[in-house]
């Protein structure tokens, strides 16, 4: 376990479009980042920005980006629970600094 201070992006709205486009109803978002301190466990996935794709890693995991992941409903049952009027936090979070995280390559 290790506490560090990341951010954190808070769903105010989530709209999916009225028309299916290849099989999926688009998602747009509108929310908010908070800065937390927060405790992840060991075996947490990290993606570190210094490697050749780094961009388009950015681009799929931002919540607002228009061709991500959660525009494209991968999120969608992490975010909405099955009952209740809020939202989930979205669950990948931004650490700004590495703090010195220990990790080792990921391989399938």
């Amino acid at each position: 376990m290790i506490d560090l201070q990341v951010d954190r992006f808070d769903l105010t709205e989530l709209k999916g479009s009225p028309r299916l486009n290849q099989g999926h109803y688009i998602n747009s978002v509108k929310g908010n980042f908070t800065s937390e301190k927060k405790n992840f466990p060991s075996g947490t996935v990290v993606v570190r920005m210094d490697q050749p794709l780094a961009n388009v890693c950015t681009y799929l995991l931002e919540p607002e980006s228009g061709e991500g992941l959660l525009a494209w409903n991968f999120f969608d049952r992490y975010l909405v629970p099955q009952w209740g009027m809020l939202y989930y936090p979205y669950p990948v979070y931004k650490l700004m600094n590495n703090n010195g995280i220990k990790s080792v390559p990921y391989c399938n």
